[in-house]
């Protein structure tokens, strides 16, 4: 999904009186939230895709895309 870069996000937050208020949060906001663990599981190829890569081009095209993945998001 494409977002562009001044789009607001609103998140309804509930007070301790129980008053419904709304939060304004930008979407590198949320990109900076999420952990590397939850990019990697965006980022990966779905299983099929990964055994299609396996099939046709063997280990070593395997290991190079799942490797370029985990070198854009590295463990922090």
């Amino acid at each position: 999904m494409i977002v562009p870069d001044n789009f607001v996000f609103q998140r309804s937050i509930i007070d301790e009186n129980g008053r419904s208020t709304c939060e304004d949060f930008s979407a590198q906001e949320i990109l900076d939230s999420i952990t590397y663990v939850e990019q990697r599981a965006v980022a990966y190829p779905s299983y099929a895709e990964q055994f299609d890569l396996l099939y046709h081009g063997g280990y070593d095209v395997w290991k190079a895309a799942i490797d370029a993945i985990k070198e854009q998001y590295p463990k922090s």
